[in-house]
């Protein structure tokens, strides 16, 4: 028995005497690389998993006893049949499948064929996450391909060698394979027969002395392969034997029913050391595992993540996908739009349409904030405006009631250039759609975006034919709009409708930070154009295009690219996000890697609450240099600076303010002296206040 190192030694002396067998085998498991899990729990973690694509309909428990009374019973059967004890994952899949579909605990979209990608992505991306590469001996490896030795893996192991291949390449070392041996390709065992040693020399063509086999496991890789004629080296990984003892000896010890990952959590929340924010990483993780769970549960097949706020929630779902199921479960699409874009296609003929939509919210405003609000490039909106010697420029009072307004839109020079560019940009917008295929917008749409009142969806909504229903998910919901049966809106983090949600006081206080932290890599959805037609706008709109073939068309979407989003962008909200995305992939590969539970909504509120009660100085000054372009209905930059201090009267106000509603107090999770603090009577707090948050959630 020797260590790593020692058998790098004894093999690189071999090669250099010349007395090294031509063709080496290595064991996978244990040698190659070690689990980070005892080996039984990569079965219970992936069957976590697959409960969670299912629907949760029954528990990872069950699937996971299923599975192992099948796995007898295809041993049984390979017996019989003249061969080991031996089953392929292939042959599980279907197993499983019967009996679950038997059972009905399959959701209904979930066909044979959808049920055996995901049971096998799950396999290999649980593998791929619990598996670390041992560095002495994979060196080793790639030490003798370069000298041109014969290399291959041989493992009781019940993948194919084409699935076996993928953890290869995963580890970075299928390059330098020259094959694999399975027992389940070949339903014999190197460990329980040694028949796939007598496999192996036959397929190889070769003596069996000109073998050297090097493995973990006393039987299967050295007893074994020395009966058979092969040279053989033993690998000592006794530490690693007991490390496995002792992880499954921990785990049966532990409550795994109320146990939880908060401790985890905490330590990666402090070991990524983010610079702003970085409760924000555990408030953004939360929300994309709960809106996996609510989309999968609710049937949804393809995604539409809006823009701007989508661009980088959509890549926390992507990766929350790939690193717990290997695959994207539910496809997701990137959608441009805004609320600017989006609007002039919703509107209906100016017989049918009186603007009450964007009236309702900006009331004072000038001829050229209204038409650029309705999409019209800033030379067609001075164009319109001198063509009906309307004051471009000055602000209205109650624009809709003026007699300007009136007369504006009556006017027949106002009706042409509307209808036309209406109805363009409404083809257009729905070409735009239908270049993502029909299947993935009928007969649902669904979409996610940050929130509040969800009307971009709205906007949507009334684009789309009447049959087709629009599901909108959402970071949270405050009073939304035109909610119906064929136009649904959901909070996943919180929602006041159609009561509050538990700690929606804790999240809707920062919903400017949730906007400008999820910016974009580009500026706002600005139009939906023919290419053509593209060419000539592109001047007055200062656009980059995004190219789109639709049905009839090519369609090009034009986004607002400008220098001073760009800059805020790079400069600030880049790096938090990288931040956000690798704390994003150590959240779920430790979730991925621990039977124990994810921490509940409590527990990300009391974490989030510590930004909204808490904030340190330098985030406050983080923020205070933040600025963000208000597009629809004023143009203009707002920033988010503070004016001033406090007044006494104003604190006095803020005082009333709270005693007339304790009960937000309450929900905010927070002790009184916090919620003072934020008021801005700090001066009424006992000095303990002062000193560290404080938590009532206990």
């Amino acid at each position: 028995m020797f260590t790593g190192v020692e058998i790098t030694e004894k093999v690189k002396e071999k090669v250099n005497s010349g007395s090294l067998p031509r063709i080496v085998c290595f064991d996978y498991f244990d040698t190659l690389v070690t689990r980070k899990v005892y080996p039984e729990a990569t079965k219970k973690l992936a069957a976590r998993n697959l409960a969670v694509i299912c629907g949760e309909s029954c528990r990872w428990q069950t699937l996971y006893e299923l599975r192992a009374g099948i796995e007898k019973k295809l041993c049984k059967e390979s017996v019989a049949a003249g061969f080991d004890a031996e089953f392929t994952i292939n042959d599980l899949g279907e197993e499983l499948f019967s009996i679950l579909q038997h059972t009905g605990w399959l959701p209904d979209w979930m066909d044979e064929k959808t049920f055996f990608t995901c049971f096998i992505s799950t396999e290999i991306a649980v593998e791929k996450n619990v598996q670390e590469s041992c560095y002495v001996l994979t060196e080793l490896l790639k030490f003798l391909h370069k000298k041109q030795y014969e290399i291959y893996i041989v493992s009781d192991f019940y993948f194919s060698r084409e699935q076996f291949r993928l953890l290869l390449e995963y580890h970075g070392i299928s390059k330098c394979i020259h094959g694999i041996f399975t027992s389940a390709d070949n339903r014999l065992s190197k460990g329980g027969t040694g028949r796939l040693y007598e496999e192996i020399i036959s397929r190889l063509s070769c003596n069996a002395e000109e073998i050297l086999m090097i493995g973990d496991n006393r039987r299967a890789d050295y007893d074994m392969a020395v009966n058979r004629g092969l040279q053989a080296m033993h690998l000592d990984r006794g530490e690693q034997y007991e490390k496995y003892s002792t992880l499954q000896m921990k785990e049966t010890e532990s409550s795994l029913e109320n146990d939880t990952l908060s401790s985890v959590f905490m330590e990666i929340l402090e070991e990524q050391e983010v610079s702003c924010f970085g409760e924000m990483g555990l408030t953004l993780w939360y929300f994309i595992r709960q809106l996996f769970i609510r989309l999968n549960n609710d049937s949804v097949h393809d995604v539409f993540f809006c823009s701007k706020e989508g661009e980088f929630l959509r890549k926390l779902f992507i990766q929350f996908q790939l690193l717990c199921f290997g695959r994207e479960i539910i496809r997701s699409h990137y959608l441009l739009v805004s609320r600017k874009a989006t609007f002039i296609c919703s509107l209906d003929s100016l017989e049918k349409e009186d603007f009450s939509r964007l009236f309702a919210h900006y009331r004072d405003i000038s001829f050229k904030e209204f038409l650029l609000s309705l999409n019209f490039s800033v030379k067609t909106a001075k164009k319109i405006c001198e063509l009906l010697e309307l004051p471009y420029n000055t602000r209205i009072q109650d624009l809709e009631k003026s007699f300007e307004f009136q007369s504006f839109v009556s006017s027949d020079i106002f009706r042409d250039f509307y209808e036309i560019h209406r109805v363009e940009q409404k083809k257009h917008f729905l070409s735009y759609l239908e270049s993502f295929g029909k299947e993935a917008i009928s007969p649902s749409f669904t979409m996610v975006d940050v929130g509040w009142k969800g009307s971009i969806q709205n906007n949507i909504r009334r684009c789309l034919p009447e049959d087709i229903v629009v599901n909108g998910y959402y970071i949270g919901l405050l009073s939304p709009t035109e909610v119906t049966e064929t136009n649904r809106k959901h909070g996943v983090l919180f929602s006041d409708v159609p009561v509050h949600s538990p700690f929606i006081h804790v999240f809707n206080n920062n919903r400017s930070l949730f906007e400008m932290l999820l910016g974009a890599t580009h500026g706002s959805a600005d139009g939906y154009f023919d290419e053509k037609v593209f060419a000539d706008e592109k001047d007055h709109r200062k656009s980059l295009a995004f190219s789109h073939s639709g049905k009839n068309d090519q369609t090009v979407v034009s986004v607002l690219d400008l220098p001073e989003e760009r800059k805020l962008f790079k400069e600030k909200i880049e790096p938090l996000q990288g931040a956000y995305l690798q704390m994003n992939r150590e959240l779920t590969k430790a979730f991925s890697l621990s039977l124990k539970n994810s921490p509940d909504l409590q527990w990300f509120a009391e974490r989030h609450a510590r930004m909204v009660f808490f904030p340190e100085k330098r985030e406050v000054i983080f923020f205070s240099m933040l600025y963000h372009l208000e597009n629809f209905g004023l143009f203009e930059f707002t920033d988010f600076q503070v004016t001033g201090d406090i007044s006494f009267s104003r604190k006095v106000k803020n005082l009333r303010l709270l005693l007339k509603d304790p009960a937000m107090v309450l929900e905010t999770g927070v002790w009184q002296p916090v919620i003072l603090r934020r008021l801005g009577l700090e001066f009424l707090q006992p000095l303990d206040g002062r000193k560290r948050f404080k938590r009532i959630f206990s």
